[in-house]
């Protein structure tokens, strides 16, 4: 359940209406090879293999995991 959980979180800095659009964060985008998803993904699957939490669980956001995160 918390996996679901970081994935929609996640899924968040792809597409949010509030948060300040980013040019290398968007879903599809021509000019960068790589879309935003995979790159969360991917960086998400890095992060788990030595992380001590999951960035949110049941709704509730580990902002310390979340910094060490986007390191």
């Amino acid at each position: 359940m918390a996996l679901m959980d970081d994935f929609v979180f996640l899924s968040l800095f792809a597409g949010n209406d509030f948060l300040p659009r980013q040019n290398y964060m968007q879903i599809k985008n021509e000019k960068y090879k790589e879309h935003i998803l995979d790159t969360l993904l991917d960086k998400y699957t890095g992060y788990l293999e030595n992380a001590s939490c999951y960035l949110s669980e049941r709704g509730c956001i580990h902002f310390g995991a979340i910094i060490e995160f986007f390191r």
